[in-house]
């Protein structure tokens, strides 16, 4: 196992910036969790989850599941720009 040494609070601003970026480059408002992802590793699912819950906690971003255990995405906030 690989200790990463970044701390939480700049994982979270690299996940929520990488998130706008996705967003900003494409037509979409919204974006799927899985491509948040990088190399699917089931660690980093866990922490990119545990992640955009902070940030959906922080009022940030917004999780969205249209159906039961369907898939997970995830919508930047209009403040985020600002």
């Amino acid at each position: 196992m690989r200790i990463d040494e970044t701390s939480l609070e700049d994982k979270i601003d690299s996940l929520l910036s990488r998130l706008g970026n996705l967003v900003s480059t494409t037509d979409e408002q919204k974006v799927e969790f899985e491509t948040l992802v990088e190399e699917g590793e089931p660690e980093e699912k866990l922490e990119k989850f545990l992640h955009v819950l902070q940030l959906e906690d922080d009022e940030k971003v917004r999780c969205i599941q249209e159906e039961f255990l369907g898939d997970l995405e995830v919508e930047p906030q209009e403040t985020l720009g600002s």
